[in-house]
């Protein structure tokens, strides 16, 4: 049957036949990679190495929540004000406002808050575009949000 091809034809069949051998060969020892690799990974299933890093371990304690009343303050992605017990309406500034009429939120003092919080012995009563409205022993108190 080869002795009908011609040079050419049998030089193509040859770096085929080759080709398909060692693409063979590369299939083989990836997957021997892989299965190494999936036992390796079935004994350390807890723990996370990084060439960069010590290794991390996802088995953690249940987190609760703190205040943090040093550094940046309170969590700007948390509903609430945790930390401000202590705080009186003096010592309060309105630092910015996310405005949306269906639900809007102030931040004051680096706290994110939104209408019925407590600031301590005050309760955000009203939260517009440009202040916040407290209520403390039933007097109204405005923070106005200054534009530089």
């Amino acid at each position: 049957m080869l002795e009908n091809l011609g040079k050419k034809e049998k030089t193509e069949i040859a770096i085929t036949a080759i080709g398909i051998v060692f693409l063979i060969f590369m299939v083989i020892g990836n997957v021997q990679k892989f299965q190494t690799k999936k036992a390796s990974m079935a004994k350390k299933q807890d723990v996370v190495t990084s060439s960069l890093s010590v290794p991390i371990s996802f088995e953690a304690p249940e987190i609760e929540e703190t205040t943090i009343k040093e550094g940046w303050g309170h969590d700007p992605f948390t509903l609430g004000s945790a930390g401000a017990g202590d705080i009186e309406l003096e010592g309060l500034v309105l630092n910015g406002i996310m405005w949306d009429p269906a639900n809007p939120l102030a931040i004051i003092n680096s706290d994110v808050i939104k209408v019925g919080d407590s600031l301590g012995t005050a309760t955000v009563v009203e939260i517009t575009q440009n202040s916040v409205i407290l209520e403390q022993d039933s007097q109204r108190h405005t923070l106005n949000l200054v534009a530089y």
